[in-house]
């Protein structure tokens, strides 16, 4: 079965175009500076911004970008033109718009699919968030994308990796995961220990899915996690300490979206016959 695109994740390599950079690249449309200027500062958080000033050269960066902050508020085309030129942007990129805080223009927005809208007032409280999610459901299903291709990893493991990307009720134990894989817990741990040479365990692996799949839930505080997951405050608290350490990240909030990459550089490292 052919696969759909993904849209661009940060730490590894997609089918996209510049799959050599380490975080996205968000475009900003505005015809404002000094909006352009605030939305740069406010994305930094999230990616690298690239700021045009026209609808032409957004069209000419499409290629090179994972979503767009199209400024409403300061564009002196007509709504009917703007919301024609929005609907030919291309469908993988996510479009985030900033408009004025009327609500005459959204009959207008009908035909043109977007992920957020925000209105200028809510940048500063609002837009990182909504940056956040528009790459967040993508993460494991782009992480599932790559374990297909690490042909080197045992058959068993690669399935159990798979497993614990898709489905959807929470995997808090190794034991649990061999059973859903259908393996033994020794043999699916010998395997990760080997393929990952010591650098991260398997549990951390499922600490971190559930961690993500937290954070495609828009939960936003330790409390809201546990409630989302069924998990106790205390332990999701411990596992995020041991993650930030594992994984080298300093930042929590940075941890659903650049811990995969992590995970893959240590999984990538081909194993001898022997260690299969």
């Amino acid at each position: 079965m052919t696969r759909a695109p993904l849209p661009t994740i940060p730490n590894w390599p997609l089918h996209r175009k510049h799959s050599d950079r380490s975080i996205p690249t968000i475009g900003i449309l505005s015809m404002d500076e000094p909006t352009r200027d605030r939305i740069a500062g406010i994305v930094r958080h999230v990616g690298h911004s690239h700021p045009v000033e026209s609808w032409s050269e957004l069209f000419n960066t499409l290629s090179t970008i994972d979503c767009v902050v199209i400024d409403v508020a300061h564009s002196e085309l007509p709504w009917a033109a703007w919301a024609t030129l929005a609907g030919e942007l291309s469908v993988p990129t996510e479009i985030v718009l900033i408009v004025p805080p009327d609500l005459s223009y959204l009959r207008l927005l009908a035909r043109i699919r977007v992920f957020a809208v925000l209105t200028s007032d809510e940048l500063h409280t609002a837009l990182v968030e909504t940056i956040r999610a528009v790459l967040r459901p993508a993460v494991l299903e782009a992480f599932a994308t790559h374990v297909h291709k690490l042909e080197h990893l045992p058959i068993s493991l690669r399935t159990a990796l798979l497993v614990a990307c898709e489905w959807e009720a929470p995997i808090t134990s190794v034991n649990r995961l061999a059973s859903l894989a259908g393996c033994s817990p020794s043999n699916l741990q010998r395997q990760w220990r080997t393929a990952a040479n010591g650098g991260v365990r398997l549990q951390d692996f499922l600490n971190w899915v559930l961690v993500v799949r937290a954070h495609e839930r828009h939960a936003q505080s330790l409390t809201s996690w546990a409630q989302t997951t069924g998990i106790p405050p205390r332990r999701i608290r411990r596992w995020m300490r041991r993650l930030r350490v594992v994984l080298e990240i300093d930042d929590e909030k940075s941890i659903p979206i650049h811990g995969g990459g992590v995970i893959l550089r240590y999984l990538r490292r081909p194993m001898t016959e022997t260690q299969k």
